[in-house]
């Protein structure tokens, strides 16, 4: 998560007073390029020292240059200060994220911002996330209208060590035993979370390969605030979340092998997914109360997503072996990496799977009707991709997934131009094919799902990853009004809403499917997902 993936306006200032510099007002305006108001300028004046960060009560009239007015905050305090970490975060010590909400910002115009202003001495910055600016001589229409974005707390999360984790041999690669994070509020409803955050893929040689993404340790979860901010699915906040805020919220922090691998030895380390995965499900069934639910969702996103899809119906199992009555449901988020090549032909990300599936020992941790369907043709490395893994899954399941996947296109793909939050004008003819031609695939092998009745879909042809907690932007997609849905029979839709119909039976007219036939373009498909979010 960086905080300029979803910035539109840059204001940067020195003094002791932070008086605005205004930025242009203006969709193109992005973090980018030289100076003050670039990434770099920004972050080479506060990444070291004693950075601080302040939410200042503030708001710009207009026609002035005055900044003054207030932030929409829990709590009579009009500024609240948290530490700046070496990866953006800011942490704060009553829970507060960094995003607040100001109503007259930029002059003139009634729309909702979020303004962070940082400090460091007497260096001051400003940075604002704002909708487009005024239309310009060819206007698009305005999205549809919608509320604020509600506050919304950090759902507390403290740390629960898993008795015998030690003894069941289920260890992270640093050999500390298996734990997690949790909020229990006493309710019989329950949503265990699988970070994502990137594998430790086995390199050609065999060993644990760090450089390939990320190291596969549970560093992301930072003080028990999920990925910057438990949101989307995870909060308590009601208007944010209104089927599944009392409900009990687990996170369980990322394995490295998608909660698949099993596997010591001197070059690799600990692999052991599948046993801390099983170890938290012993524990809160049988520490915590989870033996009475009446409903639990095993959801994930990314890396932790497409751990969804591969235990399913292991994880599944293991609770209805406790609990035969409990509706057990999977949401798989940004989970479905396609198997396929990128613009130069090669599949070196294809491969990585494939090699890793036998290097981490991930037979017994993935879909086991799966295995057995593949192994007789010697394919059963299939089954560590989610498209060869649903099939199988014989469980009630939820697809959220982004037909462009912003992940997927730079990782899988490799398109090699743009990024987060960049228009698409730099890339050439050729890459916005492979872009189209990549939305179709990803259309093409979700659509026999569409067919079962067991399986629900949200999947907008957008180009952004995680949905259903906050991951690359300030705040969770789940719902975000004023920055994300798609529209169909001109009716505003977000994955909160999508997601509650569906599993809730509401009989509001709503299908229990929702994949979009149009290709990216924010002109002519989507308005309120522009560019590469």
């Amino acid at each position: 998560m960086r905080l300029w993936h979803t910035s539109v306006v840059a204001l940067f200032c020195t003094g002791v007073t932070p008086s605005p510099c205004r930025g242009s007002d203006d969709s193109t305006t992005r973090l980018q390029g030289s100076g003050p108001c670039s990434v770099d300028g920004i972050w080479n004046a506060l990444g070291s020292g004693d950075s601080k960060a302040k939410l200042v009560n503030l708001s710009q009239p207009t026609g002035t240059d005055q900044v003054t007015g207030s932030f929409w905050l829990p709590s009579p305090a009009n500024t609240l200060t948290g530490t700046l970490d070496s990866t953006h975060h800011l942490n704060f010590t009553n829970g507060l994220r960094a995003v607040a909400t100001a109503s007259t910002y930029p002059p003139g115009q009634d729309r909702d911002c979020t303004i962070l202003t940082f400090s460091q001495g007497s260096v001051w910055c400003m940075v604002g996330f704002c909708p487009p600016g005024p239309p310009g001589p060819n206007p698009k229409p305005p999205p549809p209208p919608g509320p604020p974005t509600p506050y919304d707390p950090v759902t507390p999360m403290p740390q629960f060590d898993v008795p015998g984790a030690a003894a069941a041999g289920a260890f992270y690669p640093t050999g500390t035993p298996a734990y997690y994070y949790a909020n229990m509020t006493g309710s019989t409803g329950w949503v265990i979370h699988l970070s994502g955050g990137g594998w430790r893929f086995v390199g050609e040689s065999g060993a644990a390969d760090d450089t390939v993404t990320s190291d596969g340790l549970p560093h992301n979860m930072g003080g028990g605030s999920c990925y910057g901010g438990c949101d989307g699915i995870l909060s308590n906040n009601a208007a944010i979340n209104p089927l599944f805020h009392s409900w009990n919220k687990v996170w369980v922090p990322i394995s490295g092998t998608s909660f698949t691998g099993d596997v010591w030895d001197s070059s690799k380390g600990y692999i052991r997914g599948k046993r801390i995965q099983t170890v938290v499900i012993e524990d809160l069934l049988n520490s915590h109360g989870m033996k009475g639910a009446t409903n639990v969702i095993l959801t994930g996103g990314s890396s932790g997503g497409l751990a969804v899809y591969l235990t399913c119906d292991r994880v599944g199992e293991q609770i209805r072996a406790t609990n035969s009555t409990t509706r057990y449901t999977c949401l798989a988020d940004a989970g479905h990496f396609l198997h396929h090549d990128d613009m130069k032909g090669g599949n070196t990300t294809s491969e990585s799977f494939k090699r890793s599936y036998y290097g981490w020992n991930s037979t017994g941790g993935t879909n086991q009707a799966c295995v057995a369907a593949m192994t007789p043709t010697q394919e059963d490395w299939k089954c560590i991709f989610a498209q060869y893994v649903t099939p199988f899954i014989k469980s009630e399941l939820y697809v959220m997934q982004n037909l462009y996947d912003s992940w997927q296109v730079n990782n899988i793909l490799k398109i090699g131009c743009s990024g987060y939050n960049q228009p698409m004008t730099s890339c050439s003819s050729a890459q916005m094919a492979a872009l189209e031609q990549y939305g179709a695939d990803m259309r093409q092998a979700l659509t026999p799902l569409t067919s079962n009745p067991r399986i629900g879909m949200f999947a907008p042809s957008c180009i952004a990853h995680c949905q259903s907690v906050e991951n690359e932007h300030p705040i969770a997609l789940w719902y975000w009004p004023t920055r994300w849905s798609i529209v169909e029979n001109s009716t505003s839709l977000y994955p909160r809403d999508a997601f509650n119909s569906w599993y809730s039976g509401s009989s509001t007219g709503m299908p229990s499917k929702h994949v979009q036939d149009c290709a990216w373009s924010p002109d002519t498909c989507n308005k309120l997902c522009p560019d590469w979010t």
